[in-house]
């Protein structure tokens, strides 16, 4: 992460956050991960990488079956960027528009 800089090394920093949380998180070998957006975009403006997936998993007494998750990556001009992990499971659907109200709200300080 020190050497991330500009918006290819902050899509690299996403995909490495996504794929270590849904092997830290969801049921190993049962995971599956589809990719809804990853793209590039200006937060309080800096370069920041948006990535969306869903992971649809099943895990004993657990009621939802897939989960939206959210990383962004923002270049802060520091050694390291800022990274925001974002997860809603699909039994809160009503909640998923809030998330773009979410990353625009982020400011860098």
């Amino acid at each position: 992460m020190a050497a991330a800089g500009g918006t290819g090394e902050l899509r690299g920093v996403a995909g490495a956050v996504m794929d270590e949380r849904r092997r830290y998180e969801y049921p190993r070998d049962q995971a599956i991960l589809v990719d809804v957006a990853s793209q590039p975009l200006k937060v309080d403006g800096h370069d920041a990488w948006l990535l969306v997936s869903e992971i649809h998993f099943h895990k004993r007494g657990v009621p939802s079956t897939m989960d939206l998750n959210a990383v962004l990556v923002v270049d802060t001009g520091r050694v390291r960027p800022s990274v925001l992990w974002v997860v809603l499971p699909e039994t809160n659907k009503k909640l998923w528009p809030d998330l773009n109200t979410l990353v625009a709200s982020v400011q860098v300080r």
